[in-house]
């Protein structure tokens, strides 16, 4: 039996205008502290190289040159260069020195968020992907600045101190989605907020 034709309605005025613009895809910001030397990196691009294209266009945003630039290149996904992006994942021990250490990249938070900002701007993005939990302190500035949804992928068992609350509250408050490798990471994300 033959079904029946789905009922159609006038065009709207302006109506190719709305159409072209419904029919591009979905322009996504991936906020990496790496270029591929790790395992986040790596996670992205094999996460990246199979998303339907014709649906959502992904842009890379890298804290680190390395060989992912190049096969990112290769499949047509648009990199960025960004050394100023700074990130900070709390330790077992010695947090504090490693975040006073690192105090004179924060000056830098700035730029990064400038350049950020400007690209998801010029290349009308819709969606802001940070791709490790260390890239919190980026979340509020990021998230007032562009008011886009904001995602974050969370790979790791964060530390139960002081520095991982930090993290956990700034992500929790500031991000629209978290992404858990497993449901042990996201039972602990969970159990850092009480």
């Amino acid at each position: 039996e033959r079904m029946p034709e789905p009922l159609t309605s006038p065009e709207p005025l302006g109506g190719e205008r709305l159409k072209s613009a419904k029919s591009r895809p979905i322009r996504t910001l991936h906020v990496d502290i790496e270029g591929g030397c790790g395992g986040s990196s790596r996670s992205l691009f094999e996460l990246l190289s199979r998303l339907d294209r014709r649906r959502i266009q992904p842009l890379v945003a890298h804290r680190q040159m390395g060989p992912m630039v190049e096969r990112y290149r290769e499949i047509g996904i648009e990199t960025f260069h960004v050394p100023e992006i700074v990130s900070f994942a709390p330790r077992t021990s010695k947090s504090g020195r490693i975040f006073l250490a690192k105090l004179p990249q924060f000056r830098r938070i700035r730029g990064c968020l400038k350049t950020l900002s400007r690209i998801a701007k010029d290349h009308e993005v819709k969606l802001v992907h940070l791709n490790h939990e260390g890239l919190f302190m980026l979340a509020p500035s990021l998230k007032r600045r562009l008011r886009l949804p904001l995602l974050c992928h969370s790979r790791i068992l964060i530390q139960p101190n002081f520095w991982g609350r930090w993290l956990v509250r700034t992500l929790a408050d500031w991000v629209d989605h978290m992404f858990f490798i497993s449901s042990r990471e996201e039972d602990h994300f969970t159990a850092l907020l009480e």
